[in-house]
């Protein structure tokens, strides 16, 4: 569970970030990265903010004349809908605006990172480079995909939201770091073992009443969860969150035709949150729901 806010440090003190808080996944059960949504004033300045932790921000809703200065760096900008800021760890900078925004932060939190792709031997992370107003449509869509998730109470689990905050961590390394658009060495050559694919459908199937995180799925092959989501997709052709959900509801199917079991706790069984996000998903997957499925349509 997320459980602090995200901050910035002005005057070397820590101090929770933006402006009018408008939503926070601190206290949800949102298990991937940090997320926030505020309301800026119409018109500020701010001097010297600090970034402990990389911040990624996605302008959502109005425009503003933004001024900025980093360093020996001045900018003058002019910030619209849909245009995104990456301030990297460490990051030093004094505004100004102009203009009301409504802004989305996703704070990349180092520990959650290195638990999700744990570093080998020396090799480390290359930098990031600041951005201010780039128009990036993967990441917006990524950034919007995790903020959907984290309001509506991660209905889909904690694989989910980890892959989802491990998606966007991959995306501005590959996308945004120095030295990006490196060879892909690294890429996954070979797949899961044939004993590895058996643990981990045993490990599923046993516990589909879970709400399983990708670190639970790694460590019964002995993976990191970053280089495990994409020899699991090489190996099953899907991402780990859809296998899981498949199997949810290949199960769901089968327990429905014990008409003794309500829905209710069909889905309880299955590790869905309630009867209407089983009703949903199968729905989706299925084109009826489970109670017509029950009734032979």
């Amino acid at each position: 569970m997320a459980s602090q806010r995200i901050t910035i440090l002005k005057d070397r003190k820590p101090k929770p970030t933006g402006f009018d808080l408008q939503f926070s996944t601190s206290g949800t059960p949102w298990t991937g990265f940090p997320i926030e949504e505020h309301l800026s004033p119409e018109r500020g300045s701010q001097h010297q903010w600090c970034y402990p932790k990389t911040h990624v921000v996605l302008n959502t809703h109005g425009v503003c004349d933004f001024r900025c200065k980093a360093g020996s760096t001045a900018e003058h900008l002019f910030l619209g809908k849909d245009t995104i800021s990456i301030l990297p760890q460490g990051f030093e900078m004094t505004f100004s605006w102009n203009g009301p925004l409504r802004f989305m932060v996703v704070e990349i939190d180092p520990q959650m990172a290195a638990r999700l792709t744990p570093r080998h031997g020396d090799q480390a992370r290359n930098e990031l480079i600041p951005q201010i107003r780039v128009t990036d449509q993967p990441l917006i869509a990524l950034m919007r995909g995790m903020e959907s998730e984290a309001k509506a109470g991660s209905p889909s689990g904690r694989v989910y939201g980890e892959s989802l905050s491990l998606a966007l961590l991959a995306y501005i390394e590959n996308r945004f770091a120095a030295g990006a658009g490196r060879s892909g060495a690294d890429q996954v050559a070979m797949g899961l073992s044939r004993a590895q694919r058996q643990r981990l459908r045993d490990y599923v199937q046993a516990h589909l009443d879970m709400d399983l995180s990708l670190a639970d799925l790694s460590g019964q092959v002995g993976l990191s969860p970053s280089y495990f989501c994409r020899v699991f997709k090489h190996t099953f052709g899907e991402s780990p969150h859809r296998y899981l959900t498949r199997a949810r509801l290949e199960e769901a199917r089968r327990l429905l035709a014990d008409r003794g079991l309500s829905i209710v706790e069909v889905a309880d069984r299955v590790g869905f949150s309630s009867q209407s996000h089983l009703t949903a998903v199968f729905r989706r997957f299925y084109g009826v729901t489970p109670r017509a499925f029950r009734n032979g349509y």
